[in-house]
């Protein structure tokens, strides 16, 4: 399938969504940026390791400058375990930015995603690959890129514990700014709104859980989106499926506060937003 592409002239950075593999409701963006760095942000499930692993050869030669994971979910860092469980020769990965989670919280909380995300912290921290703990507050500059964390590892929460522990991350790249929510939840947009409310508005957003569920209408009214990004399958989409209700009136409300531009992955395949400035 050929990208669904919008096109600028005089194109600085190129920010690829990665195609939703069929029922399964995996995450995967990689950012180019003007200066040759490359930033890959969780990367989806395991069945979509070989082709994350076409693109990033393709599109960054085969170099990561720095690898996001929002959240220890398999349709999140799935594929990102798995290569690197076994890092190809070809491929460099320079810096990993991650908020590792209280596993004993896990446990109590969400006890079925425990064994993933004692994997994924005994990973990263055997893979050989320096990792940056994100929190809450921090500025990280990488080249020309300043991303800022508005949301990150542990929190007083009483459900959805691992979604709602959600790494926040906004890109922002001269006059252009992408809003990556992950699967942050409501009592994680309560907490984050509490500090951030006022740096919210983006030009593009990353749609939370997949746009079925999760974030607060107020952070979407907040953000005022002109371009948004769905991460979520075709299944979820229609009418007659649970979810299809949801993600309906989700993308009514992100087109009254103005956004013009939807991609969604299960739908449109791999695309791409060539940006300028």
């Amino acid at each position: 399938m050929s990208p669904k592409t919008r096109l600028v002239p005089d194109k600085d950075y190129v920010l690829t969504q990665l195609p939703c593999s069929e029922g399964n409701a995996g995450m995967g963006y990689i950012i180019n940026a003007s200066d040759g760095k490359s930033f890959v942000i969780d990367g989806g499930n395991e069945k979509d390791a070989p082709l994350l692993l076409k693109l990033i050869r393709e599109k960054c030669a085969g170099e990561i400058t720095a690898w996001f994971i929002t959240h220890p979910h398999p349709g999140h860092a799935g594929a990102f375990l798995s290569i690197i469980a076994d890092i190809p020769e070809d491929i460099s990965i320079r810096k990993i930015f991650y908020s590792h989670i209280s596993l004993d919280k896990v446990e109590k909380l969400e006890p079925e995603s425990a064994p993933f995300v004692a994997l994924c912290n005994t990973l990263i921290k055997g893979c050989g690959v320096p990792c940056v703990s994100v929190h809450a507050g921090d500025r990280i500059k990488l080249g020309k890129t300043m991303i800022r964390v508005f949301s990150a590892g542990d929190g007083e929460y009483t459900e959805d514990y691992v979604n709602n522990t959600s790494s926040v991350l906004k890109f922002n790249m001269f006059c252009t700014s992408i809003l990556f929510l992950g699967d942050i939840m409501r009592e994680g947009c309560i907490s984050m709104l509490e500090k951030y409310k006022a740096e919210l508005n983006c030009d593009i957003v990353q749609m939370a859980t997949h746009g079925i569920r999760g974030a607060l209408s107020e952070i979407y009214a907040l953000a005022t989106p002109d371009v948004c990004f769905w991460s979520t399958s075709r299944e979820n989409t229609l009418p007659d499926s649970p979810e299809g209700e949801t993600y309906r009136e989700t993308r009514r409300l992100l087109e009254a506060l103005g956004a013009s531009e939807h991609y969604v992955s299960g739908i449109d395949g791999l695309s791409e937003i060539h940006i300028s400035y």
